[in-house]
């Protein structure tokens, strides 16, 4: 049993030694979280968090016509990082918010995922509400029903 422990010591010693070196740089990382901006030791830049509030939810659809469909709410707020030089660059224009309707049910109320699109560098962390209600106006008869 002894010599389980002796064997090969200083390779157990430095191998111990070597996992402090990487779970200290870890565990401060983690301790210091909850910052607007997360600095990663050697390997990422510093990054940044910006909300953009009130980007228009745009309804898109290939067969039907989208000019009829309503969209609640019909704006939200999107939550992004990246770089500090992508993120001084990012202009709210920039970032889409879209609801699929390509695949819409028959029915006249959905409520569909809101898919944000922003450039290349940036990172979507939230969007408030993820969803939306989509309300399908009633087609009406052109024929009087008798």
């Amino acid at each position: 049993m002894r010599d389980s422990i002796t064997k090969d010591f200083g390779w157990k010693l430095f191998s111990l030694l070597l996992a402090g070196i990487i779970w200290y740089p870890i565990w401060r990382l983690l301790e210091g979280g909850g910052t607007e901006t997360t600095r990663i030791p050697f390997t990422s830049p510093e990054l940044q968090s910006q909300s953009i509030t009130n980007v228009t939810v745009i309804a898109m659809s290939a067969a039907a016509d989208v000019s009829n469909f309503k969209v609640y709410p019909d704006t939200v707020n999107v939550r992004v990082s990246g770089s500090l030089e992508d993120m001084t660059a990012l202009r709210k224009s920039e970032i889409h918010a879209i609801v699929d309707l390509t695949d819409f049910a028959k029915s006249h109320e959905l409520r569909k995922p809101v898919n944000v699109s922003v450039p290349l560098g940036i990172k979507v962390v939230r969007v408030t509400p993820p969803e939306v209600d989509v309300v399908v106006p009633k087609i009406k008869d052109s024929e009087p029903k008798p």
